[in-house]
């Protein structure tokens, strides 16, 4: 991500469990001594807000220092927004069934969209 400059750096992910009834979508940013980059923390919270799958529990932004490498190195020094999406238990036949229809992918993408949106269209946003 650092070689490309890229306007954003979005890292998908899906956890698995023994407890197939265990669920959750978090999109996480990273926060060193309880500070986070702002456009990161945005990001995240864009994207949380647009998936918002009731099935998966509450949609949650969260600032996270301990392994969260690659939002940490994909920062490249605060240039760019960097999230790590958890999108639900694949273990959990509800989440499987919202990777099947596509509806945690178009929530990830008019996640995006909404921030950019905001970021180029909102007087006075950083």
């Amino acid at each position: 991500a650092n070689n490309t400059d890229p306007d954003a750096f979005v890292s998908v992910h899906f956890d698995s469990s023994d407890n197939e009834k265990v669920n959750r979508y978090d999109a996480y940013y990273y926060e060193k001594d309880g500070k986070s980059f702002d456009q990161s923390k945005s990001l995240a919270g864009s994207i949380a807000d647009a998936v918002n799958i009731p099935e998966l529990g509450k949609s949650r932004a969260r600032g996270k220092s301990k392994s969260m490498g690659v939002p940490r190195i994909s920062e490249g020094g605060g240039k760019r927004p960097s999230v790590l999406l958890e999108n639900g238990f694949i273990t959990n036949k509800d989440t499987a069934g919202f990777v099947n229809s596509g509806k945690i992918a178009e929530g990830i993408v008019q996640g995006i969209d909404n921030y950019f949106y905001n970021k180029l269209c909102t007087p006075n946003h950083e």
